[in-house]
């Protein structure tokens, strides 16, 4: 059976509003965007100057996939910075299952290969793994590794 074709805005409405909280993002720029086969994300625009350490001056992205089908959900949530070439991401989606269930990569200039790693989320709604992974990228990852690379 075919997904309800309320489906997306069931799953992504809640996710939305977690975006336009965030103070790093621009509440103005969250949209909903569409990939091939119908596919729908989520996009929100990352103000430069509201991050630790500052970034900039371009906007940097974050990308929201949020699937309930098939069981279970799979989810990628991307961060890219365009600024220094840094990218990241937590995924729940079956690629790489030698890291567990979800496992969290990044690839920055210098690195001959991404690095991936295994990572676990406590929480257990998507609203609340959305509010917990962002957490996780803008007071650890961005501080830790993006950090050296505005330098």
């Amino acid at each position: 059976m075919p997904p309800h074709p309320n489906y997306h805005g069931n799953v992504y409405s809640p996710l939305k509003d977690v975006l336009q909280r965030l103070p790093q993002i621009d509440s103005d720029h969250v949209h909903y965007r569409r990939s091939t086969a119908d596919k729908r994300y989520l996009e929100a625009l990352v103000h430069p100057e509201r991050l630790n350490p500052p970034a900039g001056p371009d906007v940097s992205t974050i990308t929201v996939k949020w699937t309930q089908q098939p069981s279970p959900e799979e989810f990628r949530i991307d961060y890219a910075d365009p600024n220094v070439q840094f990218h990241c991401g937590w995924h729940q989606d079956g690629d790489h299952p030698e890291y567990g269930n979800i496992h969290f990569q990044y690839d920055r200039p210098g690195l001959d290969d991404p690095v991936y790693q295994a990572t676990s989320i406590d929480a257990v709604t998507p609203p609340r793994i959305l509010w917990e992974i962002l957490d996780q990228l803008f007071t650890e990852i961005i501080p830790s590794i993006a950090a050296p690379l505005y330098d």
